[in-house]
């Protein structure tokens, strides 16, 4: 350090303090500020070093040395202008790593709830598509059973919507439950009276073996 900034230097910080001379500033305070720079980032070796170099990092330690250096330092109170602006520069990068820092960290947070909504929206999305598909299954399955019904107990369409409807309304729509609402609509066409559960399985097998394998290959009833 001391090979660029000696006494002559001090002398030279002084007189421009006092002077404010231009010319004083361009040929010997303005490279000692730029000196002073780079002197602090390799003694802390500030990284990326690209990025502590660059002309908008040193120059902005320049004004923050030349401004404090005009307006705070007193000549006069036996400190050297060295140890100041040295510590001025050494702040004002420690600062810089900071903000550098800060950003890093926010980008990092930023990037990591973008990540959640992303996974948030497309679970979302495939929780959707499950529900629709789920409703499709459900219609594909209101379908057939209504075919079923219809072709097996030879009752209306208005008949089936009450059965599904009262079906809708079990809090367990277990097998049981369901035999029961079967039971209280649909008639034993040979005997007369309700069906049995007995009935409505034989009937159920026969229209498996007749229309399901139909069904499996072409899709439809």
């Amino acid at each position: 350090m001391k090979q660029y900034f000696g006494k002559k230097e001090e002398a030279l910080v002084r007189q421009y303090i006092k002077t404010k001379d231009e010319r004083l500033y361009e040929n010997h305070i303005d490279p000692l500020l730029s000196s002073i720079c780079y002197g602090v980032r390799s003694r802390y070796n500030f990284q990326p070093k690209a990025y502590y170099t660059s002309p908008s990092t040193i120059n902005g330690c320049k004004s923050l040395m030349w401004e404090k250096l005009i307006t705070n330092f007193d000549p006069d109170s036996g400190k050297k202008a060295y140890s100041y602006l040295t510590r001025i520069a050494h702040n004002f990068f420690c600062g810089v790593w900071r903000k550098k820092n800060k950003s890093i960290n926010t980008f990092y947070h930023v990037s990591k709830e973008t990540h959640k909504m992303w996974v948030g929206s497309h679970e979302f999305a495939k929780g959707a598509l499950v529900l629709r598909e789920e409703k499709e299954q459900q219609k594909d399955r209101q379908r057939i059973a209504s075919f079923f019904l219809r072709s097996e107990f030879d009752i209306s369409e208005e008949k089936c919507k009450k059965i599904f409807a009262d079906i809708d309304k079990l809090r367990d729509p277990n097998k049981k439950a369901v035999n029961v609402v079967l039971r209280k609509h649909l008639v034993n066409r040979k005997k007369g009276g309700s069906v049995s559960t007995r009935h409505i399985y034989k009937k159920k097998k026969y229209f498996q073996d007749k229309w399901l394998p139909l069904y499996k290959i072409h899709g439809m009833l």
